[in-house]
């Protein structure tokens, strides 16, 4: 695809960008002014490790007409399942906090596929959400955030959206929905659709 195939005003809702725990090949500014350049409105910012809000806050003054944007990914840095992290980014950034991630490294869905052996974040037991997820829901809806699966096995993703659903969330994106750790079957994504999400498609997973 090149800049000229994108849609006018186009956001590229998940990009790792610098500073990260691990390399990347562009920092946050680098990414807001390749938007531009290339035709696009802007991008969300995510890292697994802290928030990314206030980033994007800085980098779309630091580059006028870029729409930057953020959120919070609730593992274990930001203490899981962690609503009081949830309210502080938005309140602080009621422009660009926008996104609060499931948890990715730490899910336990993520450290079984990869046979690690860290600490993991429960979301989902015996098929239905844990209690800490009630109160993350009520400031995403609060808030007006989306809620994304994160790392969440697709039929954790499911539980949670059904939840979410119920609670009155209807910004709710299925994130690298081909990714392999995500993987997520048609009929999980159907009835993932009639519940009103977005389906993520991260071009790393396509052309990789």
């Amino acid at each position: 695809m090149s800049p000229k195939d994108l849609p006018a005003n186009a956001l590229d809702l998940h990009v790792h960008s610098a500073p990260d725990i691990r390399p990347r090949p562009f920092d946050d500014l680098d990414l807001a002014r390749a938007c531009l350049a290339n035709g696009m409105a802007g991008a969300g910012i995510k890292a697994h490790t802290e928030p990314t809000a206030s980033r994007a806050t800085l980098a779309a003054r630091a580059v006028p007409g870029a729409r930057m944007f953020g959120g919070i990914v609730l593992n274990r840095a930001a203490g899981g399942l962690n609503p009081a992290a949830v309210e502080a980014m938005a309140r602080a950034n009621p422009v660009t906090g926008r996104v609060v991630w499931l948890p990715t490294r730490d899910a336990e869905h993520e450290i079984a596929v990869k046979n690690r052996s860290n600490a993991t974040v429960a979301v989902v037991r015996d098929g239905r959400p844990v209690d800490a997820l009630a109160e993350v829901l009520k400031v995403v809806g609060a808030c007006d955030l989306v809620l994304a699966t994160g790392h969440l096995a697709p039929d954790e993703g499911l539980a949670v959206f059904r939840a979410a659903h119920a609670a009155g969330l209807r910004r709710l994106v299925v994130t690298h929905a081909t990714a392999p750790v995500s993987d997520y079957d048609d009929a999980t994504l159907d009835e993932m659709l009639r519940l009103g999400a977005v389906v993520e498609l991260c071009a790393r997973n396509i052309y990789t």
